[in-house]
C-alpha cells in the first residue's frame, strides 16, 4: 500500500485549510492591543509529577481542566473532554456503551474485559484497572488531567499512551454545596449534588452524587413481516418458518424483547471523608458506588460485501450496492463484480455458510444475506432488529480509596490504597437487523487491588521522588456466541466440528477466560536544577509482571438469549469448540525518562524528553477467530517517545501557547484486530509523529477564546489483513487531524444584576478506521459538531440558569463499526448522540 510522506501528509488539502484556520486565529489573537483576563486562563494546578505546580511550569504535554471549565463546557460524561484536547480521540464497542481513550494513536478496541488499556485512567490518584470503570468519574470533579506521552516512571501503571487522571473535589471545613437539574429532548434527565462541612476541627465529609437517564433515541420497528425466508435446510426436517426471538416479557419480566435502543439509566455516589489529624499528618477514606443500565447497543445495520482473493480470503470490504454489486452477490471476486464461489474446509461451498441457503447471491444489491434494508438508511434513527433487551445491559462499580499522607523532617511520605470491583454484562444482536441469526452475549467480573507508597523530598537544587507499587487484578469473563433460539441456528444445523447437525437444537459457541495479574514495581525520579534555568529530569522504574491465564472454548446448549452458557454458568457440553489453554508468564519489564526544562523567563518554557514506555502483555479470549497456540498470549509493547515542546505565556499573562513536536518509535504495538465476529491483539512495529497546539485568550474585554489542533502521521507496519497479505495500515481511531475551537462572551451586570454568557464551541475530526485493516467499509468519515449555550448567572454567584444545543446542526457522525460482511452481508455501525437540547438549573450554597 503506498504510504505518503509526513510532509505530504501535513501540508495535503485537508490539513493545509485546518493550518490557515488557526495560524488566521492566532494572528487575530495576537495583534489585539488590548485583552481582558477571563475564566479559560485561571491558572490550572495540576499533579502530573506527583507535586501542586502550574501546568505552565511542567515539561510534560498536559491538557487540563478545572472543575469551572468542565462546568463551563457543560460536560455531561467523562470522555467529552477528549473532543477539546488536541491528540486525544475515542475508541469503543457495544454502540458506545464501552469507551476508551485513543492517545497519539495508541489505542485497543479489544472488548475483552480483562485486557487493560494502553492509556491508564486514574480517580485520585487511584488506577482504574477495568475499561468502562472511569465512564462514572465526571461528576463533583476539581480538575481532569490528560497527560500525553509514556507516564510509567512516575505513575503506578505504565501506560505507553498517556493517561486520563480524575481528581474529584475534597471536604471542606466550610459549610457548602450545590445542587443542578437539566432537563432537554428525550426526557433526558441529569441531577447532580453535593455537601460538604466540617463535623469538627480535624474532621471534613462531603457527600456528591448524580443521576442520568434518557428515553431511547433509536426507534425498533420490527415485526414478524420482517422476518426473512426458512432457509431450505431447516426446512427440511420439518420445522416450518422461522419464529425468531421470543416476543415482548422474558422469563416473566418486563424486560422485552425487540425493545427500542439507546436509552440510559444510570446513578454514582461518593462519600468522603478528610481527618486532619495534626499540620503534619492527613488522612481520607473515599467510597464509591457507581450502576448504570443502558439499553442495547445501538447499532444499525448496512449492507456490506467481501472482496476475497483465490485463497477464500477477504482482503477488503465494500458497502453493497447496485453498483459495487450489480449481480446481488453475497460475496465477490477481489477487483470484480463477479460472485466468489469457494470452499468450506476444502468442500465446495457456494456462497458464505453462516447464512444456511447454500447459494452465491442476496435478494438485493443494497440487502444484507437476508434481504433487510434498513427503513430510513443510517442517516435515521429508525431500525429493526429482532434482539434488543431492554433494563437488561448493566455496569456497577464500587471501590474505597484510603490516602495517608506525612510531613516528615526530611520529606513527605503518601500511601494511596485502593479496592475496585466491577460487574458487567451485556447482550447484543450480532446482525443488528430482523433475521434471528446470532446474538453475542457477555458477562464479567474484574476486582482489583493498588497500594502505592511514595517517599518524597527536596534541598535547594534538587527534588526527588522514590516509591513502591503494588496491584493485582483478579477477572473473570465469559462470552457467547449463540444461535438466537427459534432463529436461523447455524451452530444447531451445521456438521460437526464446529456445529451439531441437529437443526431444532440451539447452540451457543461459548468462551470462558480467567486471568489473575501481580505486579510489582520500584520507581523514582529526580529534578536537578544545573543551572536557574536550566533543569534535569531523570527517572525509572522497575517492573516485575506475572499473569496467570486460563481459556475454555466450548460448543454448549442455548438456554436463554441473554445468558452466556459456558462453563462458568453451568452450561451443558455439547463439543470442545476451539483447544482450551492455560499460559503463566513472568517477566521483568522498565520504563526510563530523560528530560530538559529551560526556564528562558517567567513566561516561556522550552523541554524536550526521551521516554522508554512499557505496557505488559495480556492474553487474547477469541471468540470465533482462530489462533494458533502461541498467539493465545502477546507480548509487552516498547515505546521510545523523543519530544520537545514549548509553553508560552503572552502579553502580559492574558493570553497561553503550548506546543508540543513528538516522535514515536513502537515495538511490538499491541493491534487489536477484529476478525470474523471477534478479534485478536497481535504484536507489530509502529511508528507515529505529530504536533499540537493549545491556545487561551482574550481578544477584547468580557471575550473568552480557546483553539487546539492536533496533526499525527501514523503508521502500523505489516498487518496481515489477512494470510499473507501484509499491509502498512494506520491504527484505528486515530484521525490525522483534530481541531477544536470555543468562544463566549460575557455581558456582566445585564440581566437582574447578573451576568450573561453566550458560549459556542465546536470540534472538527477528520477520518479515520474503527479496524486495523482499513478495509473500505471499516472507514469513519470525517466530521464537524458545534455546540452553544446562553447562561445566566446571578449576582451573588448562587444562581444559574442556562440553555443549551448540543451537535446544533444534527450531524450523523459515526463513532464506531465492526465488519461483518461475510457473517450477514452487513456492517455494524453506531453514531455520536444526534441534537439535543435543553435547559439547566444550578444553586451553588456557600
Amino acid at each position: 500500500m503506498q504510504q505518503l510522506t509526513f510532509s505530504e501528509n501535513l501540508f495535503g488539502t485537508q490539513k493545509s485549510k485546518v493550518l490557515t484556520l488557526l495560524i488566521s486565529v492566532l494572528a487575530f489573537s495576537f495583534s489585539t492591543e488590548t485583552l481582558a483576563q477571563g475564566g479559560l486562563l485561571e491558572e490550572v494546578i495540576v499533579t502530573a509529577q506527583k507535586r501542586e505546580e502550574s501546568i505552565q511550569d511542567v515539561g510534560i504535554a498536559i491538557t487540563a481542566f478545572t472543575g469551572a471549565q468542565l462546568d463551563a463546557f457543560g460536560f455531561t460524561n467523562s470522555t467529552e473532554l477528549s473532543a477539546f484536547t488536541p491528540g486525544v480521540h475515542i475508541s469503543g464497542n457495544n454502540g458506545g456503551g464501552t469507551q476508551q481513550f485513543t492517545i497519539r494513536g495508541a489505542t485497543q478496541n479489544d472488548f475483552f474485559d480483562l485486557a487493560e488499556a494502553p492509556n491508564a485512567v486514574y480517580v485520585d490518584e487511584a488506577y482504574q484497572a477495568a475499561g468502562q470503570a472511569h465512564l462514572f468519574a465526571s461528576f463533583d470533579m476539581d480538575r481532569v488531567e490528560i497527560l500525553k506521552g509514556p507516564q510509567g516512571t512516575l505513575f503506578g501503571r505504565n501506560a505507553t499512551g498517556g493517561l486520563v487522571h480524575y481528581v474529584t473535589r475534597k471536604p471542606t471545613k466550610e459549610t457548602e454545596g450545590y445542587a443542578d437539574v437539566t432537563y432537554g429532548n428525550y426526557d433526558q434527565v441529569r441531577v447532580e449534588a453535593a455537601v460538604s462541612g466540617a463535623i469538627s476541627d480535624s474532621l471534613s465529609v462531603r457527600l456528591s452524587g448524580f443521576h442520568r437517564s434518557h428515553e431511547p433515541i433509536l426507534k425498533n420497528v420490527f415485526t414478524d413481516a420482517d422476518l426473512p425466508a426458512t432457509p431450505f435446510f431447516i426446512a427440511n426436517p420439518g420445522v416450518v418458518g422461522i419464529a425468531g426471538a421470543p416476543r415482548g416479557p422474558l422469563n416473566g419480566s418486563l424486560e422485552g424483547n425487540q425493545a427500542d435502543l439507546w436509552d440510559d439509566d444510570q446513578y454514582a455516589v461518593r462519600g468522603q471523608m478528610l481527618f486532619e489529624a495534626s499540620d503534619d499528618l492527613e488522612m481520607s477514606l473515599t467510597t464509591q458506588y457507581a450502576k448504570s443500565t443502558p439499553g442495547s447497543g445501538p447499532y444499525q445495520n448496512v449492507a456490506t460485501i467481501a472482496e476475497k482473493n483465490a485463497a477464500g480470503d477477504v482482503v477488503n470490504t465494500l458497502f453493497s450496492n447496485a453498483t459495487t454489486n450489480p449481480n446481488s452477490c453475497e460475496s465477490l471476486n477481489v477487483g470484480t463484480n463477479t460472485c466468489w464461489d469457494g470452499t468450506l474446509n476444502g468442500t465446495p461451498f457456494p456462497g458464505e455458510p453462516l447464512d444456511l441457503d447454500f447459494d452465491l447471491t442476496r435478494p438485493a444489491p443494497n440487502s444484507d444475506f437476508f434481504g433487510y434494508v434498513d427503513p430510513d438508511g443510517t442517516e435515521g434513527l429508525t431500525t429493526s432488529t429482532d434482539h434488543a433487551r431492554s433494563n437488561f445491559d448493566r455496569y456497577e462499580l464500587m471501590g474505597i480509596t484510603g490516602k495517608i499522607k506525612w510531613d516528615l523532617d526530611f520529606g513527605k511520605l503518601t500511601s494511596v490504597t485502593n479496592w475496585s470491583d466491577q460487574d458487567k454484562r451485556t447482550s447484543l444482536d450480532v446482525d443488528s437487523g430482523p433475521a434471528p441469526q446470532f446474538v453475542v452475549i457477555g458477562d464479567s467480573e474484574i476486582s482489583w487491588i493498588t497500594q502505592e507508597l511514595r517517599l518524597e523530598g527536596e534541598t535547594d537544587r534538587l527534588r526527588w521522588l522514590a516509591g513502591v507499587y503494588y496491584l493485582h487484578i483478579d477477572g473473570e469473563f465469559s462470552q457467547a456466541l449463540a444461535d438466537t433460539i427459534g432463529g436461523i441456528n447455524v451452530f444447531g444445523a451445521s456438521p460437526p466440528p464446529n456445529g451439531a447437525g441437529v437443526s431444532d437444537l440451539f447452540l451457543d459457541g461459548a468462551v470462558d477466560a480467567f486471568l489473575k495479574t501481580d505486579s510489582y514495581s520500584i520507581f523514582g525520579q529526580v529534578d536537578y536544577d544545573l543551572t536557574d534555568q536550566l533543569e534535569l529530569n531523570l527517572g525509572w522504574r522497575g517492573i516485575q509482571e506475572e499473569k496467570d491465564y486460563r481459556y475454555s472454548s466450548k460448543l454448549t446448549i442455548n438456554t436463554s438469549d441473554s445468558i452466556t452458557d459456558g462453563i462458568r454458568n453451568g452450561g451443558t457440553i455439547v463439543a470442545d469448540f476451539f483447544p482450551d489453554h492455560v499460559e503463566k508468564t513472568d517477566k521483568f519489564l522498565w520504563s526510563a525518562k530523560a528530560g530538559l526544562n529551560y526556564s528562558h523567563s517567567d513566561d516561556l518554557l522550552l523541554y524536550g524528553s526521551f521516554n522508554r514506555g512499557v505496557k505488559a502483555g495480556s492474553c487474547n479470549a477469541p471468540l470465533l477467530t482462530f489462533l494458533t497456540p502461541d498467539q493465545y498470549c502477546y507480548d509487552e509493547e516498547i515505546l521510545l517517545a523523543y519530544e520537545a515542546g514549548f509553553k508560552a505565556t503572552l502579553l502580559d499573562g492574558k493570553a497561553r501557547l503550548n506546543f508540543s513536536a513528538y516522535y514515536y518509535d513502537y515495538q511490538d504495538y499491541q493491534v487489536f484486530q477484529f476478525v470474523g465476529t471477534s478479534g485478536a491483539v497481535f504484536n507489530l512495529d509502529a511508528e507515529n509523529y505529530g504536533f499540537e497546539a493549545e491556545l487561551f485568550a482574550n481578544p477584547m474585554e468580557n471575550l473568552d477564546l480557546m483553539l487546539g489542533i492536533g496533526i499525527i502521521d501514523t503508521k502500523v507496519k505489516d498487518v496481515n489483513v489477512a494470510p499473507g497479505v501484509p499491509r502498512n495500515v494506520d491504527p484505528s481511531f486515530t484521525p490525522d487531524v483534530q481541531f477544536s475551537g470555543l468562544g463566549r462572551y460575557t455581558w456582566p451586570n445585564s440581566l437582574m444584576g447578573g451576568s450573561v454568557s453566550l458560549q459556542v464551541d465546536g470540534n472538527y475530526a477528520s477520518s479515520s478506521f474503527s479496524n486495523i485493516n482499513n478495509f473500505g467499509t471499516d472507514k469513519l468519515d470525517s466530521y464537524w459538531l458545534g455546540n452553544a449555550s446562553l447562561k445566566w448567572i446571578s449576582a451573588d454567584d448562587r444562581w444559574e440558569v442556562s440553555g443549551f444545543i448540543d451537535n446544533f446542526s444534527d450531524t450523523r457522525n459515526q463513532n464506531i463499526g465492526f465488519q461483518l460482511a461475510a457473517i450477514c452481508g452487513c456492517d455494524e455501525q453506531s453514531f455520536g448522540l444526534p441534537r439535543m437540547y435543553g435547559a439547566r438549573l444550578r444553586y451553588n450554597y456557600f
